[in-house]
């Protein structure tokens, strides 16, 4: 091996550990991202009943269904979508 390919070699490993670690990150546990993700649209309560199957878009790669409390006080049922490359859209 010459020696800019032993230079290399490092670098290469940690960019593939790094990519590794941030994809693990951002899909270690979808459920509380969307818990998260409702909660930033101002409601509280939050209750994933269960995996969406319809009401996200295709770059979506996570859909739930969730029931919470809106700032007003009323029960709310919403879609929260989330993709790995895009953040969440809770939708009603």
């Amino acid at each position: 091996m010459s020696s800019s390919g032993k230079v290399l070699m490092p670098w290469i490993v940690l960019g593939a550990a790094l990519l590794f670690s941030v994809a693990f990150v951002l899909v270690a546990d979808p459920e509380a991202q969307a818990v998260h993700a409702a909660e930033s649209a101002g409601l509280t309560d939050v209750n994933v009943e269960g995996w969406a199957w319809f009401g996200c878009g295709e770059d979506d790669d996570f859909r739930y269904n969730v029931s919470a409390t809106n700032i007003n006080g009323s029960h709310v049922d919403a879609t929260v979508c989330c993709g790995v490359i895009k953040s969440c859209t809770v939708r009603y």
